[in-house]
């Protein structure tokens, strides 16, 4: 039995060792509650759970590397990296995107939402058609981030710089999602408002091209994790 059981762990190790490694893309500094890095514990967060179980099961391990969103999309395209996740094909629309794109189903749903500074006079948004009534308003949105054509945005680098400018009445509003905005609202007693969403978004993990042979085994662990009820666990919402 002893013999049986070392054999065993022989196999599953060579077969650990053996795995395709994949690299994961993560944009700085974080996205919480979806990903960060903690100096301790390393890489956290719903998409970090969920894509470790994932690999897992699936066969293949994952090493994740975290750069600047517009940098992000550079070194997916030349290959650098090969999973980016919670995203939408809609957000990556040119022809070179999409030939170098594979997607899984989708996971959960994208919530976004207008945070808006205390006292600015900011007209509602009901769909994403309607942010041009933004345009001559101070609105801030992440670099990288998918804009619809002819919306007037300031640019920066991250989603906690764009709760910090709307609290601290910088900046008029802010486009977000609205799980990250209510973490930094959370953890720092932000005092932005936070409106209804604009727009809901199904997600999936994007994979290149060149790794396509682990979406379908992908596709198979996420959905047993949803007929288990583990994937509803692992994506509830999280607060600081």
């Amino acid at each position: 039995m002893a013999r049986i059981l070392r054999i065993s762990i022989m196999v599953l190790a060579t077969g650990l060792l053996g795995a395709e490694q994949l690299t994961v893309g993560l944009p700085e500094p974080g996205r919480m509650p979806f990903f960060w890095h903690d100096p301790v514990k390393g890489f956290q967060g719903t998409y970090v759970e969920l894509l470790n179980r994932i690999a897992a099961d699936a066969g293949f391990t994952v090493v994740y590397r975290m750069v600047p969103q517009a940098r992000l999309i550079a070194e997916f395209n030349a290959g650098k990296i090969d999973i980016e996740p919670g995203i939408a094909s809609a957000w990556r629309p040119t022809e070179a995107d999409q030939a170098l794109s594979r997607y899984t189903a989708a996971f959960m749903n994208m919530d976004d939402v207008l945070v808006v500074a205390q006292g600015a006079k900011v007209p509602a948004i009901s769909n994403t058609d309607e942010l041009t009534k933004l345009n001559g308003l101070r609105v801030g949105q992440v670099r990288g981030f998918f804009v619809p054509p002819g919306v007037q945005v300031i640019e920066c680098v991250d989603e906690l710089t764009i709760a910090r400018r709307v609290h601290a009445r910088h900046w008029d509003a802010g486009l977000m999602n609205e799980a990250v905005a209510r973490w930094y609202q959370a953890r720092n007693h932000y005092t932005y408002e936070i409106r209804a969403p604009f727009a809901s978004t199904p997600v999936a993990f994007r994979v290149r091209v060149d790794h396509e042979r682990w979406v379908a085994p992908m596709n198979r662990v996420l959905e047993k994790l949803r007929a288990g009820g583990a994937l509803n666990r692992i994506l509830r919402a999280k607060t600081p």
